[in-house]
């Protein structure tokens, strides 16, 4: 916010006005953001700083050290990929270095580099590229309840309206905002009418993506999740109708 304020008054006198209250600017409001450092897996940096020559790394002297916690799990994790050796040094291994080369995550630079080896290195990169991002064949969650990420928007909009859609006046027309829609005039009465098919063809639109979404989804595994979405597309001959 602080920043923010001055860009007024750079190169004239200005002003800068704040959309939200004192309150929040000073109960709500960090004054700097937390580091990067702190809010992120730090395995990646912890292989790099092996690769590098970098003995013990829980006594590097980092500018802003991370929790003690998070640099022994990302090196007990090196050291289930095969990254690190187990020895007392932890001594960076030749699948380490190959995977420091790979600007992603260990895990899947590990998936890559085997991937290469077994020669499916085309399906892997695919399946990495999904996991690495939130892909659109996955839900957030385990449950299929939870709603789609494409349609997060639509959903809120429909939560608001929910009550509405199942109420009916003695005629048998929607009730809108606990009025009939006899009381509105025909112009009214068309609009309503549009907002209650929209939301309908909206709640259609999300079944059926339900529908396509259950059909790859596997409560095991994404990868495996990914993997039948991708062999399925081989299958199809790689089609755009796919």
């Amino acid at each position: 916010a602080n920043q923010r304020a001055g860009r007024a008054g750079r190169t004239c006198p200005g002003h800068c006005y704040r959309l939200y209250s004192t309150a929040v600017y000073k109960d709500q409001m960090q004054e700097f953001p937390a580091e990067e450092i702190l809010s992120m897996p730090i395995d990646s940096v912890v292989l790099q700083m092996k690769d590098m020559g970098i003995k013990n790394v829980s006594n590097f002297p980092f500018p802003t050290p991370p929790p003690i916690e998070s640099l022994k799990s990302a090196l007990k994790l090196l050291t289930y990929l095969g990254a690190i050796d187990s020895t007392a040094d932890q001594k960076i291994t030749e699948l380490g270095r190959s995977m420091c080369i790979l600007p992603i995550a260990p895990r899947y630079a590990k998936m890559l580099i085997l991937s290469n080896q077994g020669d499916c290195l085309d399906y892997m990169i695919a399946i990495v590229s999904a996991l690495a991002t939130n892909d659109p064949f996955l839900y957030s969650g385990g449950s299929s309840k939870k709603k789609i990420s494409t349609e997060k928007d639509e959903d809120e909009i429909d939560k608001t309206n929910e009550n509405e859609e199942e109420e009916f006046d003695e005629e048998g027309l929607p009730i809108v905002r606990g009025t009939s829609l006899k009381d509105f005039d025909e112009k009214e009465q068309a609009k309503k009418q549009a907002e209650l098919k929209e939301r309908e063809e909206r709640r259609n639109r999300r079944q059926e993506a339900a529908k396509k979404h259950n059909i790859w989804r596997s409560n095991n595994s994404d990868a495996i999740t990914i993997l039948r979405a991708i062999g399925a597309f081989e299958y199809a001959g790689r089609t755009e109708k796919f």
